[in-house]
């Protein structure tokens, strides 16, 4: 009788959930994911008013209580995989910990699992399940490996950032689980090291010194607000640009170039909203539990972005796709820097450096072609604005960035690239599957592909360039006479 009731109260609870997901437009996991973010900031309130204070090991055990709770609540039986993961690399941090090999098995295992379970669970579609919280669970179980590497070297070999976040010993499984668990960033992140973690739980992140809670309320529901702000833009506005409609006859067959344009650019702006909604909801809870504090600025005021995930105001103003990801999914983008791109320094290329770091981020997202077409654009359109900004530079034109009249309308402009040139790769994200992709691009006939692949390749290599270097030749004081001296190498032969 008590199995019957409790299959009742599921069924109810789910009946709910869906109805609301009904009311909203969207999936009843995604629902569920929002819902826990959302509860999350409740658990950041009782961490605060009642826990504040206690040892570090009652919160451990606070943030493995919950987190799992959490994860079942989503997840169900999936919560398994999450578990094992931890313990599995528990272990061989306490048996191998510190070494090279433990980084390399950390780095193959947690990887490989990651990806077979892509293949394993995944649909013809963009899936929430016990695989997008173990993405990011991934990350820090890699992080991990590579801070107990980094504090095993010797101080020399260690860089100023590799001292700062370090560790020495393995962590005690109630500290791994904990800080694993931990519900301000279980879902979707943010990233950070196991030393703010011990920081956080040993009431080292304050801002006061009085032992008092820290006074993160306001900014924290700031944080909320900003996100509540995306959420609502997307309900509203996003439904006019859906996934969808870029697939619908009418767009692919009956509109115009230019307008498929827009909406791929409009479209990419309200996804980025979509992501973003998340990690400011997120970064809230780790604002209000006080794991973000980072001293205090230069006014003096309390300085809460030690796990700033999104930079709004540089967001919505950026004019290039590198100020787009230098203020998009920061601490992934911190993350990467540190534990991949800044590894591959033996390399000796910067550029071969940034696409072996994209292509692991790539593997890290999926299988799904999708994902390696967006990073690869990625790459080559950042290449792109480094060698249009070198031209524009050594020709004098970017004055005219700053020109009185010019300013506004290439303002306007380079706004409108950027937004299309996000969205454009973005095309290949969202969209996954070459089948789905092709539609989409070749309706706008392939134009990204054509403007970065071919026609500035072309123009930058066989026309600018060497002009350019003319120039500079031409120019050079070394090569050129002056009140009829003779250049240096003719000088040279005069003797």
């Amino acid at each position: 009788m008590a199995t019957t009731m409790e299959k009742d109260d599921t069924g109810m609870v789910e009946g709910i959930l869906q109805t609301i997901a009904d009311l909203a437009g969207a999936k009843e996991p995604i629902i569920r994911l929002l819902l826990s973010m959302l509860f999350s900031y409740v658990l950041a309130a009782i961490l605060r008013s009642v826990l504040h204070g206690f040892p570090a090991t009652l919160k451990h055990i606070y943030f493995i209580v919950t987190g799992l709770a959490l994860a079942y609540f989503n997840y169900g039986y999936g919560t398994i995989h999450s578990l094992g993961a931890i313990l599995v690399n528990y272990v061989m941090l306490l048996v191998i910990g510190g070494t090279p090999i433990s980084v390399l098995l950390s780095l193959v295992g947690n990887l490989g699992y990651l990806v077979g379970a892509y293949y394993y669970m995944s649909t013809d579609d963009y899936d929430v399940n016990w695989t997008t919280p173990h993405c990011v669970l991934t990350l820090r179980l890699i992080g991990l490996a590579w801070d107990l590497y980094d504090g095993n070297k010797p101080e020399s070999r260690q860089s100023k950032e590799q001292k700062s976040i370090c560790i020495r010993t393995p962590p005690s499984p109630l500290e791994i689980l904990g800080y694993c668990y931990y519900f301000g960033g279980f879902f979707v992140g943010p990233q950070f090291p196991i030393r703010r973690y011990y920081d956080f739980v040993n009431d080292r992140l304050l801002d006061n010194s009085e032992g008092k809670p820290s006074d993160s309320v306001r900014p924290a529901l700031i944080r909320l607000g900003h996100a509540s702000l995306y959420i609502s833009l997307s309900v509203f506005i996003a439904p006019y640009y859906t996934n969808e409609y870029l697939l619908s006859d009418e767009f692919l067959n009956e509109t115009s170039f230019w307008y498929k344009l827009f909406v791929v650019a409009i479209w990419g702006e309200f996804k980025l909203w979509q992501y973003c909604s998340a990690w400011l909801i997120s970064e809230g809870v780790c604002i209000l539990s006080g794991i973000t504090y980072e001293g205090r600025d230069a006014t003096g005021a309390p300085n809460w972005k030690g796990c700033n995930n999104v930079r709004i105001s540089q967001l919505e103003s950026a004019v290039t796709l590198r100020q787009v990801i230098a203020a998009f999914n920061i601490n992934t983008n911190v993350w990467v820097a540190r534990y991949v791109y800044k590894r591959l320094k033996f390399l000796g290329n910067k550029v071969i450096s940034q696409a072996v770091t994209l292509l692991f981020l790539a593997v890290w997202h999926g299988y799904y072609i999708g994902y390696y077409i967006c990073f690869f654009f990625e790459l080559i359109i950042v290449q792109f604005e480094l060698q249009w900004e070198s031209v524009m530079a050594k020709t004098g034109l970017s004055k005219y960035y700053h020109h009185p009249v010019l300013a506004v309308p290439l303002w306007i402009f380079k706004r409108f690239y950027t937004m299309l040139f996000m969205g454009y790769p973005l095309v290949s994200f969202v969209f996954l599957q070459w089948y789905r992709i092709v539609q989409i691009y070749s309706s706008v006939y392939f134009c990204g592909h054509v403007l970065f692949l071919l026609i500035w390749p072309l123009l930058y290599h066989f026309v600018l360039r060497p002009s350019l270097r003319k120039s500079s030749k031409t120019t050079d004081p070394a090569n050129s006479t002056k009140d009829g001296n003779a250049p240096v190498e003719e000088k040279k032969k005069e003797l």
